[in-house]
């Protein structure tokens, strides 16, 4: 199975859950590498509030799921981390087109992706927004 219909099982499980999504400003697909076991991980969280100029909106999450978090390999990292991360964009991308839970989506102010360290704080890559509802 490919990443993108793994992704997109995982993500409809996700959203298939019981979530705050009232409350919830914007999402975001938070990456991670696991140098030891050679992955990346991709968590989804909600937050409260989004603020394109400030990224500390990050740390406003209401809701988050750590375990699972969604797994890619065969990556060659840490040095692969931008094909990664363009690889994660058009993923998000597809599912905001064709995805069961798009709507929810395109239904907040924005849909970001990027790479978090455990401190809930953004490290120096760039977040990338993948949606904004201009609504």
């Amino acid at each position: 199975m490919d990443n993108y219909r793994r992704f997109e099982k995982w993500t409809d499980k996700e959203f298939g859950k019981a979530l705050p999504l009232e409350q919830t400003a914007a999402l975001a697909f938070n990456l991670f590498i696991d140098e030891d076991e050679n992955y990346v991980g991709i968590e989804l969280i909600g937050t409260e509030e989004y603020d394109p100029d400030d990224e500390e909106w990050l740390i406003t999450e209401i809701w988050g799921n750590r375990q699972p978090a969604f797994r890619m390999k065969g990556y060659d990292l840490p040095d692969d981390w931008r094909t990664v991360r363009d690889d994660v964009c058009e993923m998000i991308t597809k599912y905001l087109n064709e995805g069961k839970y798009a709507d929810i989506l395109k239904s907040k102010e924005a849909v970001v992706t990027g790479y978090a360290d455990g401190d809930d704080s953004v490290i120096d890559f760039d977040i990338i927004t993948i949606y904004k509802n201009n609504g």
